[in-house]
């Protein structure tokens, strides 16, 4: 049996009265409160206030650098979400992005100087989107002034970001609990 495309499953979404239209993030579906499952592996995962249509993976065929521009989308997104709240976050343009093979964790960011940079793990990106955005929003918030490691500060903003968007920015060590907290944001 032939896979869903994913024009066939924006008809689907379509038809049940949803709009969808495609953005910097993906194509996004507004219209539901809930989570909606259209078969074929593909879900709808709340992003924000939106929700973002997530195939099971980011498609395999995608080159290195179509990766990483798509990266680049979901950081400018997720810095913006941050901002908005009033949190000082690094400038755009002194974070860069790399994806790696890091079997151990799910992003990483450091900092030399005034300069940062986010790491995200390609298993992170296998996960789908709603993994890699939770991801980069708890390395971005490595960013804000005193909160490079985990303290209280940066539990503080954390919280904040995960109340506004539905986040779950927590240090999350098993698979299985980013791919819970990716889907939970679906039915809030």
């Amino acid at each position: 049996m032939a896979r869903m495309s994913l024009k066939e499953a924006i008809h689907i979404l379509e038809q049940r009265g949803y709009s969808v239209t495609k953005e910097l993030v993906g194509y996004v579906i507004r219209g539901n409160d809930g989570s909606v499952d259209i078969g074929d592996g593909y879900k709808v995962v709340r992003i924000a206030k939106t929700y973002t249509l997530d195939p099971p993976t980011l498609p395999k065929e995608k080159s290195y650098i179509e990766m990483l521009d798509e990266l680049y989308s979901i950081l400018r997104e997720c810095h913006r979400e941050i901002s908005d709240l009033g949190i000082s976050v690094a400038p755009l343009g002194t974070i860069s992005l790399m994806i790696n093979n890091a079997k151990s964790s799910w992003g990483y960011c450091s900092r030399r100087g005034t300069r940062f940079t986010i790491k995200i793990s390609r298993m992170t990106i296998d996960l789908g989107l709603g993994a890699v955005r939770n991801t980069m929003i708890h390395e971005l918030l490595h960013t804000v002034p005193n909160c490079m490691n985990h303290g209280a500060e940066w539990k503080r903003i954390a919280k904040m970001v995960d109340e506004a968007y539905g986040y779950t920015t927590s240090r999350i060590i098993s698979r299985e609990a980013l791919v819970s907290s990716a889907n939970k944001r679906t039915t809030h």
